[in-house]
Formats: structure tokens, C-alpha cells, sequence
């Protein structure tokens, strides 16, 4: 009872010791390292085969950058078809006369036309002011932060102070209005 299965097989004649070595071998087991394979069909292409090996990697690498940017302006596209489907459902109206009001985005000073409510809400943080494509619209706050986590750099709000003015402060006496117009 020793004997193994293999062994029982030989003797019974039901297979060849030719058979027996294939079998004793790992099924999931190849013989031969894998970087010397590599290197032997690197030696067997020819240089014409080695020049159009070449030209399909770079080619798949510039088709991979190409899908890339074509990804981002979708990205971009579908952002802004939002933010404008935003500012067109819930933008506030703008007079046509009114006062101007002035802010200061990406380091310029802009202005707009907004009524006196406008002005006043703007001021007190109740407003945003969205710049999508050099046009200038008067949103709701909440509508401005909606707006501001796809893209900060259209929105515009006003700083909220805190109430506490600076102990240093050598005009501390002196209130400033919100709605100072410059």
C-alpha cells in the first residue's frame, strides 16, 4: 500500500514511464526564466520589427495623453454646462440703472449693477457674485457655494468680519459701512 499511484500504474502496465515524468512535472510550472525568453525574441526581431515595436508604443503613449485632454475639456464642458444651467435657473435680475458696485476677483477690480437691496445683501454675505465667461451674475449664497466647490475661481463673496475689532487698531472708534461705495 506504500506504492504510490504512479508506481501502481507501471506495474500494472496501464501507463509508460514516458508518461510517469510528464506527470511528476508541475502542471502550472514552465521551464525557462522569463527575462532570458525576453531577451531571445528581442535577438529574433529584426530592426525593421524593433522600429515598428517602437512606433505602436509611442504611438499608444501619445493616443493615451491625447484621451487624457480629450477627458479633461469634457470635464471641463460638462462643468460649465452646470454652472451656467445654475446661474440661468436661480441668477438674480440685474437693473438695468442702479449702482454700481465694485469687487475685487483674481486681483482686478470688477463692477456690476445691482440694485440698492442687491447691494445690501451682497454686503452682508447673503449674495454671491458668479464671473462665468467675463459676464458678471448675482447669485444666492447657497447657489454661490454650490458653484464655488466645482469652480473657487468664478465666485466671489463677501468676507465676513468677525465682530471683534483688533485691540491694536488705531481707528478702532471709527465704523466703517459694508456698503461703502469706491
Amino acid at each position: 500500500m506504500s506504492d504510490s499511484l504512479r508506481d501502481q500504474l507501471l506495474k500494472a502496465g496501464l501507463a509508460t514511464p514516458e508518461q510517469a515524468r510528464r506527470a511528476s512535472k508541475k502542471p502550472g510550472k514552465k521551464s525557462g526564466n522569463k527575462a532570458s525568453k525576453k531577451a531571445r525574441a528581442q535577438q529574433s526581431l529584426t530592426p525593421e520589427q524593433q522600429a515598428a515595436k517602437e512606433a505602436a508604443r509611442k504611438k499608444a503613449a501619445r493616443d493615451k495623453a491625447l484621451e487624457a485632454k480629450r477627458k479633461q475639456r469634457e470635464q471641463l464642458l460638462d462643468m460649465d454646462n452646470t454652472v451656467r444651467q445654475l446661474v440661468e435657473r436661480h441668477g438674480l435680475k440685474r437693473p438695468d440703472e442702479g449702482e454700481t458696485y465694485n469687487f475685487m476677483l483674481d486681483g482686478r477690480i470688477h463692477s456690476l449693477q445691482v440694485s440698492g437691496e442687491q447691494r445690501r445683501d451682497l454686503a452682508a454675505g447673503r449674495l454671491s457674485i458668479v464671473s462665468r465667461a467675463g459676464i458678471h451674475h448675482v447669485v444666492p449664497h447657497p447657489i454661490g457655494d454650490r458653484i464655488a466647490e466645482k469652480v473657487p475661481e468664478w465666485v466671489w463673496r463677501a468676507e465676513t468680519d468677525s465682530d471683534e475689532p483688533d485691540p491694536d487698531d488705531p481707528y478702532a472708534d471709527y465704523k466703517v459701512p459694508d456698503d461703502l461705495i469706491w
